[in-house]
């Protein structure tokens, strides 16, 4: 949230709080006859609870170099020319051109250069826009430079680019997307429906598309913003729309995604992925809020220039502040930041949930031990087995159960030493990994020309666990079945995908090993029926096994994991107390000291026969020995 001014404009000097605990500051916009007339702001000081203003919800842009300046209290201050081009717009739109407006806005109302004031206003921010009478959403001009990076397929669109923006494709773009919230709210009407293709203005879809694509939506401190908002504006130049609207239009989109062949998106599949993921996702929508690594990795997509902000921007959206684990203090390097909110959660709760976010690839920070999350890079994680070992997905209740590697057990009390260097643990060692086996499989929509098929790609796969263990893969047989579990982590299904079976069953459909259950579409031939039976399945297949990795240890156990921990053969497989997975550990013998073994983190990993407190049991039984390690 830092800017630099140009040599030639003096540092704007802001006077402190009298009481900052309680008082904001608020930018007072003048206003203007034309675009001619000059930026000209005052900035008072105002009670947080109490006054009246709205805040701004924008992107910076690019800071360096600043290229305008606005006048501010007769002074001048220099802003981005995102900035420049919101105040420039917002004082035109008014019912009264004589009346000025309050804003609060981030990059004027707080000293950026006071790492002090920054860190505390910033961690008030939610209560800023929660007490804003509005929050006003800049997605920026008609025509945005950006716009133009887009690249419209000719063959599926009919055109390659769009005429920029103006007044007009914005005003026309923004009544499709009021037209689709009234659908989503009254019905669809497959006649008269805007979203059919005998009512389908092809442009106006695609610069509605653009408009999804703008950065504000993809960044990180709007989903604060927007969910603390009492109501959100959405503004583009001097067009409007309510923020309802325009994620009604991409709750309508993806509605209807499937119900009929005609509708553009279908035509068009990514229409539905920028509506879901990005003006969604915007929300939060489905998303659980009562822990803070829920809405990490909710947002582990949206981007920020600072890393710290991957914690600091959604401080204010936990259900429960206290349980966050850490204030915002921009006076603290980075990895620093990041182990104390790790060690303070781990000392909270006794749970290991967070060391399910780690990985022990090269590209993580060296100042970070290996049981504390790089929060620059949790989009590498496996999604499915992070999921499952903690709730993130309201949904999730209804589609699968939590892992439970180690029972109720907890991580023993303080674990982590005075000076958060390594964290002292008992485990269990239930394998030690021999073979690895990577799917080397990225999804078929982002490589439409691939030479394989994702069916040689199983194919070969079973092939070689067949190879390495000297048994037949054969569909019936113990090692068909925990080969199954281990493929789909445990999953019977997935999401809300519309499945006619289990996953389970639908794969040896798909294999040809069996053919679809006799009672289904009687009357077709044998490839229809397997079509109509199958649905969505190789979708949902390739997507569940990409960028995954299946294991099996020196014992014959399989297992899954993601292949961006760089697990290799020789790791070692544990289940530690306090853990719902097991963790790929690798030995630091070296680095031992006294009765404790030391290793670093890899990952977490889906062992078959070890996901619901087995090893606890064997333990129990005198089978398992509980051991005392060091994670460094």
């Amino acid at each position: 949230m830092e800017t630099t001014l140009p040599s030639h404009v003096k540092r704007f000097i802001y006077q402190p709080f009298t009481d900052s605990s309680r008082q904001i500051r608020l930018v007072i916009l003048e206003p203007a006859l034309s675009d001619e007339d000059d930026i000209t702001c005052r900035l008072e000081v105002g009670e947080t609870l109490g006054a009246s203003y709205q805040s701004l919800s924008y992107v910076w842009g690019d800071p360096v170099p600043h290229s305008r300046t606005i006048s501010l209290n007769d002074q001048p201050f220099s802003v981005t020319t995102s900035l420049y081009n919101a105040l420039r717009n917002l004082r035109m739109i008014t019912d009264d051109p004589t009346q000025s407006k309050a804003f609060w806005i981030d990059a004027i109302c707080i000293d950026q250069k006071n790492d002090g004031e920054r860190s505390e206003q910033v961690q008030k921010m939610a209560s800023i826009y929660q007490a804003a009478n509005r929050v006003v959403i800049w997605l920026g001009d008609y025509s945005e430079a950006e716009d133009d990076n887009f690249q419209f397929d000719l063959r599926t669109w009919g055109f390659d680019s769009l005429a920029s923006g103006n007044f007009e494709t914005t005003r026309e773009a923004f009544k499709l997307a009021e037209d689709l919230h009234l659908e989503y709210i009254n019905g669809f009407n497959f006649e008269t429906s805007r979203i059919t293709q005998a009512n389908l203005d092809v442009k106006i879809w695609g610069y509605l598309t653009l408009l999804f694509r703008r950065s504000w939506f993809r960044r990180l401190w709007v989903i604060q913003e927007l969910i603390m908002a009492k109501n959100a504006l959405v503004v583009c130049g001097r067009m409007k729309i309510w923020w309802a609207a325009l994620s009604g239009a991409a709750s309508a989109i993806g509605r209807y995604t499937g119900t009929a062949g005609d509708l553009p998106v279908e035509r068009y599949p990514f229409i539905y992925r920028m509506g879901h993921d990005y003006v969604k996702y915007a929300g939060l929508v489905g998303i659980s809020r009562r822990d803070l690594i829920s809405i990490i990795h909710a947002t582990r997509y949206s981007r920020v220039t600072d890393p710290r902000d991957r914690l600091f921007a959604i401080r204010g959206l936990v259900e429960r502040p206290e349980e966050a684990d850490f204030d915002v203090d921009y006076s603290k390097e980075c990895h620093v930041i990041f182990r104390d909110w790790a060690r303070s959660y781990i000392e909270r709760t006794r749970k290991l949930q967070v060391l399910n976010a780690c990985l022990g690839n090269q590209s993580r920070d060296e100042n970070l031990p290996s049981w504390v999350p790089d929060l620059r890079m949790w989009h590498y994680i496996d999604p499915d087995i992070f999921s499952r070992s903690f709730r993130v997905y309201q949904r999730d209740r209804d589609n699968s159960i939590p892992y439970a590697a180690s029972g109720a057990l907890l991580c023993p009390e303080m674990p982590v030493d005075e000076t958060s260097t390594f964290l002292s643990l008992s485990g269990l060692k239930v394998g030690k990994i021999a073979k690895i086996i990577s799917y080397e499989y990225i999804h078929y929509y982002t490589v439409l020309d691939a030479a394989f098929t994702l069916t040689d790609l199983l194919v070969a796969c079973e092939e070689q666990i067949s190879a390495h263990l000297g048994t037949p893969l054969e569909h019936g047989t113990s090692l068909y079945k925990a080969f199954l579990d281990v493929l789909f982590k445990g999953s019977i299904t997935y999401g809300g995908r519309k499945l006619n079976d289990t996953l389970q069953n639908c794969y040896s459909v798909w294999r040809n090993h069996v053919p679809p259950p006799a009672y289904f579409e009687l009357g077709f031939s044998d490839e229809l029926r397997k079509q109509a039976y199958l649905g969505q399945f190789e979708d949902t297949l390739g997507k569940m096994i990409q960028d995954g990795e299946i294991f099996i240890t020196e014992t014959g156990q399989l297992g899954g994991l993601g292949k961006f921990g760089a697990a290799k053969v020789g790791d070692d497989v544990f289940v530690l107390l306090g853990g719902n997975t097991p963790f790929v550990l690798r030995s630091r013998e070296g680095e031992s000291q006294g009765n404790s073994k030391d290793y670093q983190l890899q990952s977490s990993c889906y062992l078959h026969g070890a996901m619901d407190g087995q090893a606890i049991a064997a333990w129990r039984t005198g089978d398992l020995e509980l051991e005392t390690i060091r994670l460094l």
